[in-house]
């Protein structure tokens, strides 16, 4: 996650994020924060308590959520979780209760993110009665850990090189300033630096509302729907927007064209000329925006109020630039390609920030279309629908394939496969975390091989098989995990690991059941999915079926 990602994220996520992520820390877990991210994220309750749970288990940690009642604090085992809410607060927080001291509580502040102690009775008045008990006597650290810190750190490089260039940038410009200028003009030219970028920034703010009013920290600036300070109230009023476009596209384009002119002609008093004449052109905006809020919307975007700020000082700037020059010098300064450069890049920022604030409002709207289709596919009422709407199988599979995961289990996922196809490896990778966070299912490996000697695969489901009959279920299914995982799939290699002796001459009758089975059943394509008696839904994906099954 960039940097600015990070600043913009909504304060409930980051608040999930920091309790799980204080408790592993606390528990000596060794996890990455981006996965800890993802997991979060990706949840379907993903603001809920039930998100905590169920990414806890990802790390061993067992959890188990109960209302306190009239049980004393004591009563419970620390550390515990519980929801607290103070009168200021819009919404509830997640905190960590880590130590009790006679009539003290010590827990983890939601907003300075570091260990708070005040009274029993004074969190008892914000705390929401539900408490998670943990147990971390079986906790794990993270699957994967080296892949996903390496991942964590080449996106967090990737997400903020733009960032790190750009300061990289207002660096050099400014120091180029301050190195090759008098002072009387180098703090001209700094001051249109610094009132572009803080205009930048200003308008990136007001793009962001108009998409994302829901932010936290867009909330606390912009205020929350007060009688005086109501950003929505202007951003979204019929004086927002000029031919159709919105001020802060507009605002957003300005600033980013001058900061640029900036930054590219920074040794062109011709530029700067440009630059002043254009501080002046702006000036009227000014007094319209303030009117409109005033007079008419009767109400305050403080946004829109720094923007009307930078202005008048561009402005002021600009007062000054023209006064230091006699009026033939000034038209001589003024020349035409600076001034038609500086339009073309006005024109391309324009175009870039219309083409991509479109773009930024469908990425949030499918992402929240998404999230609404995956609590509804999760409905087992929906998935069942859709199963018994599926082909059921014509013909028992009595014994046949090697079963990994729980025997007993009350669900059945046959998956027909072949053993050198990719599409499978990935798809065992999937079904594996699928029964490993489910005991209540169990996978049926049926492959599509047969007994002649041409099949290349012939050979390792042989091995398999024979694996599951001398050392059992349990070996089959780290040879399996080994297989699967593996880039290069070398049977050699795979038989060195796994030695099996004369049991796997004895296999064609089960594989040539297998390959029957298949052929009858008419398979093609591998991998193939059956659901307890049904072909897995097309509308669904196995990652679908873990939220199905939490349910």
């Amino acid at each position: 996650m960039s940097i600015l990602d990070n600043f913009f994220e909504n304060k409930r996520n980051d608040n999930l994020f920091n309790t799980c992520s204080f408790l592993l820390k606390a528990q000596n877990i060794k996890h990455s924060n981006l996965h800890l991210q993802s997991l979060l994220m990706n949840h379907i309750n993903y603001s809920s308590l039930l998100a905590i749970q169920d990414t806890l288990s990802e790390y061993r940690i067992e959890s188990i959520a109960v209302r306190k009642g009239g049980h004393s604090y004591n009563d419970f085992e620390l550390p515990f979780i519980c929801s607290i809410q103070q009168v200021d607060w819009p919404d509830a927080a997640f905190t960590i209760v880590t130590n009790l001291d006679n009539d003290r509580i010590d827990y983890l502040n939601p907003l300075t993110k570091r260990i708070t102690t005040i009274t029993i009775a004074q969190f008892q008045s914000i705390d929401k009665g539900i408490i998670m008990l943990i147990n971390g006597s079986k906790a794990v650290d993270e699957i994967n850990l080296r892949q996903n810190l390496v991942k964590e750190r080449n996106e967090f490089l990737f997400a903020n090189l733009p960032l790190v260039l750009a300061f990289i940038s207002l660096f050099s410009c400014g120091w180029y300033i301050l190195t090759h200028y008098a002072p009387y003009q180098s703090w001209i030219h700094l001051s249109y630096l610094l009132s572009a970028c803080i205009g930048v920034f200003i308008s990136l703010l007001l793009i962001r509302y108009e998409f994302d009013e829901d932010n936290h920290l867009l909330k606390q600036v912009c205020g929350k729907g007060s009688k005086k300070v109501n950003c929505k109230a202007v951003i979204s009023s019929s004086h927002s927007s000029l031919f159709g476009i919105s001020w802060p596209t507009w605002g957003g384009a300005y600033f980013c064209m001058l900061l640029l002119v900036q930054l590219l002609f920074i040794n062109n008093f011709a530029f700067l000329v440009v630059t002043a004449f254009l501080s002046f052109l702006a000036v009227p905006y000014v007094f319209y925006s303030i009117f409109i809020q005033w007079r008419i919307i009767k109400q305050w975007c403080p946004l829109c109020l720094g923007i009307q700020a930078v202005l008048l000082f561009n402005a002021l700037i600009a007062i000054h630039v023209f006064s230091q020059f006699t009026i033939d010098y000034k038209f001589y300064s003024f020349q035409s390609y600076s001034f038609v450069i500086t339009l073309l890049i006005g024109a391309f920022m324009f175009s870039l920030i219309t083409a991509l604030v479109p773009m930024l409002k469908s990425a949030r709207d499918s992402k929240a279309l998404e999230r609404n289709l995956r609590v509804i596919k999760s409905d087992e009422n929906v998935f069942n629908y859709f199963l018994n709407k599926s082909e059921p199988l014509k013909y028992p599979i009595d014994n046949l394939g090697i079963i990994i995961g729980n025997p007993a289990a009350a669900n059945e996922i046959i998956k027909v496969c072949n053993p050198y196809c990719s599409y499978c490896s990935d798809m065992h990778l999937k079904l594996e975390r699928l029964i490993k966070n489910n005991s209540n299912i169990r996978l049926r490996i049926i492959f599509t091989v047969s007994t002649e000697k041409n099949d290349i695969g012939r050979k390792v489901v042989g091995h398999f098989l024979a694996i599951q009959q001398k050392y059992g279920n349990e070996l089959v299914h780290s040879a399996f995990n080994d297989w699967y995982s593996s880039l290069y799939k070398d049977y050699e290699t795979f038989a060195g690991r796994f030695v099996v002796g004369s049991e796997i001459d004895g296999q064609e009758d089960k594989i040539i059941a297998m390959g029957n089975w298949v052929g009858s059943m008419k398979i093609r394509a591998t991998p193939t999915l059956f659901f307890n008696g049904y072909a897995f839904p097309s509308e669904y994906k196995v990652d679908d079926l873990i939220d199905v099954l939490k349910k």
